[in-house]
């Protein structure tokens, strides 16, 4: 007697085996190495799981499993009710592996953590735009080196950082490797342009003197936006005396609304 059971089609052997050790194959008569087995011949090989499919392990080795998921047109794409999703269904993480070892994790709190070390290549790259609806931190804070470096594609990037002894914050150009070429240090007071020449170019003389100064007017205002007095310069009155000193045009088309703001 034989101690398995084949279930042929057309003198084409091993559809179906049953074995009696209680394992299962399709596509081979060989005793498989599992309790299911499927073996493929020059097509794929092909399954439908009409409700649920779940694999456990309770063994102290991993299981190996790869999965190639066709998502259904007309699933839902965002809730639980419809798509694609591959799930642990327990507290433990969700692991991404490659070459045995973790390079990305999910945990229940719904926080994403992804492994390595520093590189200049960005550890997640988006070819679109990112949103965050929450908090963005950044454990970075070196007064050597930008936490945060924009315009990716060329030189001169600008950077945002902080001085890990005194809090203060950096913003300027970096490198590549986000290490400061020239920054302004802003605290607590008001921002100003910063005099590095390192900043600058083209710079040359101005042909201003002590007679521009004397023709400047200091006034003592109220701004109609906060109603909160100030000291400084009217730029109309400005403009005349020296004009490099006074950015936009003032236009009769101008419409300011009821706090006085320009709004075109």
């Amino acid at each position: 007697m034989s101690n398995h059971l084949e279930f042929n089609n057309w003198g084409v052997s091993g559809n179906l085996t049953l074995f009696g050790n209680n394992n299962v194959a399709t596509g081979t008569t060989s005793l498989p190495p599992s309790k299911f087995q499927i073996v493929r011949n020059t097509t794929n090989a092909y399954g439908s799981w009409d409700r649920v499919s779940r694999y456990t392990n309770d063994q102290a080795t991993p299981m190996a499993i790869e999965i190639l998921v066709y998502n259904e047109a007309g699933g839902s794409a965002n809730n639980t009710a419809g798509g694609a999703t591959i799930d642990t269904m327990t507290n433990d993480p969700f692991k991404v592996m490659v070459n045995g070892s973790n390079v990305a994790l999910f945990n229940t709190s719904g926080r994403f953590m992804v492994v390595g070390n520093f590189q200049l290549e960005a550890t997640i790259n988006s070819s679109g735009e990112v949103w965050c609806n929450g908090g963005f931190y950044n454990k970075a804070n070196s007064s050597s080196q930008a936490s945060y470096r924009g315009n990716w594609s060329s030189a001169n990037y600008w950077g945002i950082g902080s001085d890990a002894t005194v809090g203060a914050i950096h913003v300027g150009i970096t490198d590549a490797s986000y290490n400061w070429t020239a920054y302004v240090p802003l605290r607590g007071g008001a921002y100003t342009n910063a005099s590095d020449a390192r900043l600058k170019r083209d710079i040359v003389d101005i042909p201003y003197g002590l007679s521009e100064v004397l023709r400047m007017r200091p006034r003592r205002f109220i701004t109609i936006q906060d109603n909160a007095q100030h000291v400084g310069f009217i730029a109309q009155e400005m403009a005349p005396i020296i004009p490099e000193c006074v950015s936009g045009e003032e236009s009769v088309d101008d419409i300011l609304n009821e706090d006085g703001c320009p709004v075109s």
